[in-house]
């Protein structure tokens, strides 16, 4: 004897087979589904679609190194970043903007970018703080006790594309110097302008950068080199809004060799990490776990709050929607126990999962091809009442009852032939006792007009 399937592998092969002949029989409704169903996918965009393409700085810049931080976070989970240097903010900004441009994320300095542009960006949130570094040569010659001497010195400010030209434009301006204007000023790159430093052939040198950067970390150890405090640094904070006065304790960043040798006030912005607006939620969540991976392993930190950032510090560019959830609720819980693009799907979408997952259990009650079974019977039940009429008429004939008889046996061997699905059995057997009682009366009226 054939054995029989359990009831669930029955219900799934009912359903599957109510399916198909919903599909066949109402097509239009059909496409109209499926369309539905593949502009959602489009529009809710549920997979990684895009490669994550990270705009960064020179090499061994502290962006360069956040984002090599990163990558090396996505990559055992299979998501692959690819990243690009680049020379500095600006140039940052127009591969973000660039319409038809790979690059999908990177860092900039937001005061050093225009509010126009800015709007066509998300902020995920920063992961540092960028001060802003002035080092000058120890010389008897060289004086140096408030901003605007530095006017007076050959000062390497880097290129136009950066933020640090842009941030070291607008602080000086604030100081009465013209950046632009003043040949004592050197537009280059910073490497190029550590070079004339070391070599003598410029005073200082300017920047914005976080203190793991691999320059910073040269020069503050370079023991011919002095650097700027700022003694006003809280006055700074409090008249303009992206900055944030910092200081370096003496000896926080080498205890053993006490470097520094005094504690170092300074004035620093943050830098976000940007985003297209059109990016994969998905891909920006990824970037969001990446950013607090690396925040939470690096110790060099010696100004920033324990677990502070990523944090949505600067309002400039706005928050990303996919950011706001995930400074609200943090990770997701899911991440301990499945794999990490099903725990970032599930992050998502989990509220219509338990609706489709609620709507699943009903299946039984409610289920397609239950609906599908009803239809059946009822154009049945329609057929078979009409029928019925034809045969109470009174000017019914040998005929028409001929040709009721053999509709009515017609109907008989497709209703016994009928695939009764799970919870229809009440409703089928309602049938056949409905045709029984069809074809008994049937059987009178033939009787009568045998007798006539």
């Amino acid at each position: 004897m054939k054995k029989q399937p359990n009831f669930f592998t029955q219900l799934v092969l009912d359903e599957a087979q109510a399916l198909v002949e919903f599909s066949r029989k109402y097509k239009i409704t059909t496409l109209l589904l499926v369309a539905l169903a593949i502009w959602g996918v489009i529009y809710f965009r549920p997979f990684f679609d895009e490669p994550i393409v990270f705009t960064t700085d020179d090499e061994g810049s502290e962006w360069h190194q956040m984002a090599e931080g990163i990558a090396d976070y996505l990559k055992p989970h299979g998501v692959d970043v690819e990243l690009v240097n680049s020379h500095g903010t600006l140039n940052n900004l127009s591969r973000l903007l660039e319409t038809d441009g790979k690059v999908n994320a990177g860092f900039l300095l937001a005061p050093a970018i225009e509010a126009a542009d800015a709007s066509k960006l998300y902020s995920l949130g920063s992961l540092d703080y960028e001060p802003i570094w002035i080092f000058y040569r120890k010389s008897p010659n060289i004086k140096i006790t408030e901003l605007h001497d530095l006017k007076k010195y050959r000062v390497g400010v880097g290129l136009h594309t950066t933020g640090s030209y842009v941030l070291t434009k607008k602080l000086l301006a604030i100081n009465g110097v013209d950046v632009e204007n003043n040949p004592n000023f050197i537009s280059d790159k910073r490497s190029e302008n550590v070079k004339r430093l070391a070599r003598g052939e410029i005073d200082a040198i300017t920047m914005a950068a976080g203190v793991i950067d691999k320059t910073v970390q040269k020069l503050l150890r370079d023991p011919s080199l002095e650097v700027y405090s700022f003694k006003n640094a809280e006055a700074y904070a409090r008249l303009i809004s992206y900055y944030k006065p910092l200081k370096i304790v003496a000896g926080s960043i080498d205890l053993l060799n006490y470097l520094p040798a005094r504690d170092i006030d300074l004035i620093a912005v943050t830098s976000p990490l940007a985003v297209r607006k059109e990016m994969n939620p998905g891909e920006q969540l990824a970037l969001l776990l990446g950013a607090k991976d690396f925040a939470k392993k690096n110790n060099v930190r010696m100004y920033a709050k324990s677990d502070e950032f990523p944090a949505y510090v600067d309002n400039m560019i706005e928050l990303s929607p996919v950011a706001k959830t995930f400074y609200e609720t943090g990770s997701p819980s899911t991440l301990h126990h499945l794999p990490f693009k099903l725990a970032i799907f599930l992050n998502r979408f989990w509220a219509l999962l338990v609706a489709i997952a609620f709507l699943g259990s009903i299946q039984i009650t409610f289920s397609l091809s239950g609906t599908n079974f009803k239809l059946k019977m009822r154009e049945l039940l329609k057929e078979v009442i009409e029928l019925d009429r034809q045969l109470h008429d009174a000017s019914l004939t040998k005929p028409d009852l001929q040709s009721i008889n053999k509709r009515t046996d017609e109907i008989f061997v497709h209703v016994r032939a009928m695939k009764v699905p799970i919870g229809a059995e009440s409703d089928y057997l309602a049938l056949l006792d409905f045709l029984e009682i069809f074809r008994n009366s049937l059987q009178r009226q033939e009787d009568r007009l045998e007798k006539l």
